[in-house]
């Protein structure tokens, strides 16, 4: 899935990237770069933090990772 539909799922359940990374101890940089597909930032924790707020599986959110 695009990067750009996560960061609007996110958006339309009111979750803040900022919210997951106060959670996840991160920077907000790094939780935007997980879901971007970034190398150096990504993070089965922080997809997997991601994919449990937007109720969907981590496979179907980064099935090129998680397939």
């Amino acid at each position: 899935m695009s990067p750009n539909k996560i960061k609007a799922m996110l958006v339309e359940r009111g979750i803040k990237q900022t919210d997951i990374a106060k959670e996840l101890g991160l920077a907000r940089s790094s939780v935007a770069g997980a879901i971007s597909g970034y190398r150096q930032h990504k993070s089965r924790r922080v997809h997997e933090a991601v994919a449990k707020r937007v109720g969907k599986p981590i496979e179907k959110l980064w099935p090129n990772l998680y397939a």
